[in-house]
């Protein structure tokens, strides 16, 4: 009984971590897109200068640690 229990509670846990790579890329894509919109990125295809890409990847970064953070409070809640 004990075995069935932990290969679902490792399933889940595996879903859980895809689910949330998932919801960070999603996230990162809509903010990208509106970052274009609102002409703070030059169009798609365009040079876009260093500055840019530094505010991207800080705020990917910050996401992704966001992310992980609120996967391990749930992680804990669920104790």
């Amino acid at each position: 009984m004990s075995d069935e229990k932990t290969s679902g509670s490792i399933g889940r846990s595996i879903l859980a971590v895809l689910a949330g790579f998932a919801v960070v890329i999603v996230i990162t894509l809509i903010t990208d897109a509106i970052l274009h919109w609102t002409d703070f990125y030059p169009p798609l295809g365009e040079y876009t200068p260093g500055s840019a890409l530094i505010w991207a990847t800080a705020y990917r970064t910050f996401m992704a640690l966001l992310a992980a953070t609120s996967q391990r409070v749930s992680r804990l809640a669920a104790l």
